[in-house]
């Protein structure tokens, strides 16, 4: 009873989560847009039953040719799911990996807003946060899991960083470092959007707590955990990142349906006042089959939250000390700031900032909106006579889930499917064929049919017992004549192919960009190994060696570092 007393806000905050996750909850599963979560999940079970750790490379992926998913994509729902997989099967997994945002989401940003403006005020923000729009379209319609992953977890990087630099502890320097890690394994655009607001809350709050007797040793701290935590990330993000030039980067500014952002660019009426829902595709002008809307009574809360701050701040003179209005307004003005670029009035924007355009939808930003706008939110009770607020809190918290709960559900639902169904057949070609262009080598071509199931042979040679797992192939030849042989996997660095134990040249010449081996006369054990690169093993050293500095922090036991 103590504990529920406690926690009796978050606990409530669970409940209501409930009208959000009871399609997660049934049995069955249904389609999403990007409908390859339970292929990624096998992927990385592979993974990690050949102790390809960290996973890079899939096998099945690519129309069977594999190609070096994991060294891109987000990868920490994915080990999530992989390990939960073996209690739950493959769908279990993958409706974990999506309850677990939806639920988390709202909880976070609690925890966050109770640290700067109390609970009651913190308790509106998490549910308008829990209840946006745009996290309903992207775990329904989209299915982008890493991507909501991100903004669940963004308000608790905030406010773990919050509360490292109030109070220099020990469990606050791990919570911050890990959560800043976990951060950085999900969503590469979600970093780029939220890690530049991430710095500027960090230096914020210094410039607050900068007349304090231990801000030199607490600024230590800070600057340590961001470090570590970037370096403990490093095996994924520094390959994720400097690696591109390893695939065909450019087709990740496309999108599948019309290969263009500026076809993407979302108007006033999508934004503010069409109730719209839809689960098609984003087309050019205002016929989107899908819904961009900041939500009801997000954007009306916000901006009255806005307009009152404003009158105040002009009341208290914009006092820093006792009031955080400059915080606000920073928020505030990252609210407009981020909507703006949904709009087509900022191509000129995406134009000069090229690396913009591997966003791919200008609609993305309300991901940033939506978390800046929830908080702000929020702010408004502050303006209101205690006596009232309990009223006004029961008000909009009923709004809310009224105005959007039903967005929270899937298109239709598959009550008979089972991991069986999805992962045998034309299912499973299906799957094979997914995202084909995102992640090819830069010597491959796309895939015209699913790779074959045994080497091909050119010349005068007979191929038996090929095998292939998720990091390796390996095969029997006879060769009577000199003889090409083209292997059904991708050539990408570093593929290291051995005959009879010893290193032999290839090629990428073979079908589709696959690897290429010639031999001469002799009978032939071929085996194939992915190794990493400098640059991928150097980026493993890194984590490792973060690891260890934090094992020894742990190891002096100290309470305080301060």
């Amino acid at each position: 009873m103590t504990f529920i007393l406690r926690y009796k806000i978050p606990i409530l905050l669970l409940l209501l989560s409930g009208f959000i996750v009871w399609p997660l909850l049934v049995p069955g599963f249904f389609r999403v847009q990007d409908y390859l979560q339970v292929m990624r999940i096998y992927e990385m079970r592979r993974c990690i039953e050949d102790l390809q750790i960290p996973c890079r490379w899939v096998a099945d992926m690519g129309s069977g040719y594999g190609f070096p998913l994991f060294n891109y994509y987000g990868v920490f729902p994915y080990y999530i799911a992989a390990i939960s997989s073996y209690f739950l099967g493959f769908i279990g997994a993958a409706k974990l990996i999506f309850f677990l945002p939806l639920v988390l989401g709202g909880v976070f940003m609690y925890f966050l807003a109770k640290e700067v403006f109390g609970k009651e005020a913190a308790f509106v923000s998490a549910v308008l946060y829990a209840f946006a729009p745009y996290r309903a379209l992207d775990i329904y319609v989209r299915g982008s899991i890493t991507e909501v992953f991100a903004m669940a977890l963004m308000p608790l990087v905030f406010y773990f960083f919050l509360i490292l630099i109030k109070s220099a502890s020990l469990v606050n320097f791990l919570a911050a470092t890990f959560t800043l890690a976990i951060f950085l394994l999900n969503h590469n655009l979600m970093t780029m959007l939220f890690l530049p607001l991430l710095i500027v809350w960090v230096i914020y709050w210094l410039f607050i707590q900068r007349k304090t007797s231990r801000f030199g040793k607490n600024l230590a701290v800070v600057f340590l955990s961001l470090v570590l935590g970037f370096l403990l990330a490093s095996f994924f993000i520094l390959p994720a990142y400097f690696e591109q030039n390893l695939i065909q980067a450019e087709n990740l500014k496309e999108s599948e349906f019309i290969p263009n952002f500026r076809a993407h660019f979302v108007t006033v009426n999508q934004l503010f006042f069409s109730r719209f829902w839809g689960y098609g595709a984003s087309i050019w002008g205002d016929q989107d089959g899908l819904s961009f809307q900041v939500g009801w009574p997000h954007w009306q809360l916000a901006l009255i939250a806005g307009c009152l701050l404003l009158i105040q701040g002009f009341k208290d003179r914009f006092s820093l000390r006792e009031k955080n209005y400059l915080l606000y307004f920073i928020f505030f003005a990252v609210s407009v700031a981020s909507l703006l670029m949904t709009h087509n009035k900022t191509a000129f924007v995406w134009e000069l900032i090229g690396k913009l355009q591997f966003v791919q939808f200008p609609w993305r930003f309300l991901s940033v909106a939506i978390f800046f706008v929830s908080f702000l939110g929020g702010v408004i009770v502050l303006f209101i006579k205690s006596r009232y607020r309990v009223y006004f809190i029961v008000i909009i918290t009923f709004l809310t889930v009224f105005l959007n709960f039903r967005y929270f559900q899937p298109e239709y639902y598959k009550n008979n499917q089972s991991d069986k169904d999805l992962l045998t057949g034309s299912e499973w070609e299906f799957y094979q064929q997914g995202s084909l262009t995102d992640y090819l080598p830069k010597a491959a071509r796309k895939p015209t049919k699913i790779a074959p199931g045994m080497p091909i042979v050119k010349g005068d040679a007979k191929v038996e017992n090929f095998t292939k797992s998720s990091n390796k192939f390996k095969f029997r030849v006879e060769v009577k004549n000199r003889a090409i042989i083209d292997i059904p996997v991708f050539d990408f660095p570093i593929w290291k192919i051995l005959a009879n134990g010893k290193a032999i040249e290839h090629s990428d010449k073979g079908e589709f960009g696959s690897i290429r081996i010639e031999l001469s006369p002799g009978s032939y054990i071929v085996n194939g190994y992915f190794e990493n690169t400098w640059l991928r093993t150097a980026a493993n050293s890194l984590s490792l060696i973060a690891a260890g500095v934090i094992l020894l922090i742990i190891l002096r036991r100290k309470h305080n570092f301060v």
